[in-house]
């Protein structure tokens, strides 16, 4: 009934606060009539920049939730932040077993609002705008960490460290998580819990085999995609060596070679790698230290040119490797552009979000849409090979001509 964020008249102001103050008196438990709540800035507590709430009342069966931002205020997380308090509300007070949302085919910015929300847009409104929807079971999950309890985590990570230091002893510097773990995005069914270790000296063969048989164990437990870690030497992180040399790699995709020859894997799992100069620079500017120096006293910064290099490997071939893992490269590509014209080191995930403020192509815009919905739940997008090679040659191009 309001047409915020335009001028009102006094008289219509009053009608709709007598609206809110006569519906605010009818919500109870699982029956939300109508809530509506000011947003507020804490520096600026007499400015309201918008409304939020949830409408009972606006489609018959369903709780909606809403969210109206003043204009020069959006894209500073206030609509997101409305959407997660509500929600958490409507299922931790009202007890309610599920909620919706919707916005408009071309409201880029409120799609986002509602995915970074926890909720997953499933179905459409008759002239093909989104519906979205969270259920109890799935607002339960959020309070989880990528779908395993943050106690079940913290207790891997904490036996990986303890054995680590075990079989290292005063060789370990440190241990530092990078990637999406670090950088707040971690996804169970999409990503590696990743890890970088740094130690003094050269490993024996007999102590790498004995650290390999740990980790491979704790890997066992940890979800799908499970542990990716490099062992380097505290000498080539300060001043920063690139390309970088190793002392020992894994990840899932080296698991059964170990598991069949590890007298093989041991010998040959070493010597330099390129890739490393992106995880260093996301341990510089974004990892975290979970034991040992702190990362400014043992890692240098990256140089712009070796990080670039570095991620630009990544994808320089995405034009043939996109029609096999179309979500990770185009989410990735999104992130080498941000880079690339901002110098954001980002994740996967915070790289598409960068793109849909950054792209001006709708048809790209709704792909890397879909790329995040796949990262988030899992369900598969729908795109053709020609599409995602035309987007692939459209993200290079811009690449390079950056």
């Amino acid at each position: 009934m309001w047409e915020y964020p335009h001028e009102t008249t006094i008289d219509k102001a009053y009608e709709a606060l007598k609206y809110m103050e006569d519906t605010h008196s009818k919500n109870r438990q699982k029956s939300i009539c109508h809530l509506c709540l000011g947003v507020f800035q804490k520096k600026e507590p007499n400015v309201i920049i918008g409304w939020c709430g949830l409408d009972g009342e606006a489609e018959i069966g369903k709780t909606v939730l809403f969210y109206m931002i003043d204009e020069k205020y959006r894209n500073q997380g206030y609509a997101t932040q409305c959407a997660m308090e509500l929600i958490n509300y409507a299922f931790e007070e009202m007890e309610y077993d599920i909620i919706y949302g919707g916005c408009a085919k071309s409201n880029i910015g409120s799609y986002r609002v509602m995915q970074k929300a926890g909720m997953v847009q499933n179905s459409f409104y008759e002239n093909g705008d989104y519906i979205f929807s969270i259920d109890r079971e799935a607002f339960l999950n959020q309070k989880l960490y990528g779908g395993i309890q943050m106690s079940d985590l913290k207790q891997l990570l904490d036996d990986f460290i303890l054995n680590s230091k075990n079989i290292l002893y005063d060789n370990l510097i440190g241990i530092y998580l990078h990637g999406s773990l670090a950088m707040g995005c971690y996804n169970e069914k999409k990503s590696d819990i990743d890890l970088l270790v740094v130690v003094e000296n050269d490993l024996s063969r007999e102590m790498k085999q004995q650290y390999m048989d740990m980790v491979v164990a704790l890997h066992n437990k940890a979800p799908s995609k499970g542990i990716e870690l490099s062992i380097v030497k505290e000498a080539v992180c300060k001043p920063f060596v690139y390309p970088t040399p190793f002392e020992l790699h894994f990840s899932v995709a080296h698991l059964n070679w170990y598991l069949s020859n590890p007298k093989d894997y041991i010998e040959k799992m070493n010597g330099t790698d390129k890739d490393l100069a992106a995880h260093f620079t996301i341990i510089y500017h974004r990892g975290k230290t979970l034991y040992g120096k702190e990362i400014k006293s043992v890692f240098s910064e990256v140089s712009n040119e070796a990080y670039m290099d570095s991620i630009w490997l990544d994808v320089k071939n995405a034009k043939e490797d996109i029609i096999d893992d179309t979500m990770y490269i185009i989410l990735n590509l999104c992130r080498v552009l941000a880079y690339k014209k901002e110098r954001l080191v980002l994740s996967k995930q915070e790289g598409g979000e960068w793109a849909l403020n950054h792209l001006s192509d709708p048809q790209y815009k709704n792909m890397v849409l879909f790329a995040l919905e796949e990262y988030k739940t899992g369900n598969t997008m729908s795109i053709t090979q020609a599409d995602a090679v035309k987007f692939a040659e459209y993200m290079l191009r811009h690449i390079s001509d950056e």
